[in-house]
């Protein structure tokens, strides 16, 4: 495993429990989601994505225009079918 990736892992509990998630089969992947319609280009770009865990980018962005008030969250993704 990329030791930055365990280093996030040990430093983010979230990070963690979703990691946990996705290895045991019970999600699909993680996406990032914008709290709400003022969020920043950047944040807005990587959005309503599915990411695996290790290739999640980290909270806040780097080039997020509101740092110390950004309010992205990580949500698990799962594929429901019918």
């Amino acid at each position: 495993m990329d030791p930055v990736f365990e280093q996030r892992l040990r430093q983010d509990p979230e990070l963690a429990r979703l990691q946990a998630m996705y290895l045991d089969g019970g999600i699909d992947g993680v996406a990032l989601v914008a709290a709400d319609s003022e969020a920043c280009a950047a944040c807005l770009a990587l959005t309503d994505r599915s990411y695996i865990p290790s290739g999640l980018p980290a909270l806040p962005l780097a080039a997020c225009e509101r740092q110390g008030a950004c309010r992205c969250r990580y949500e698990p993704n799962v594929t429901v079918y019918e």
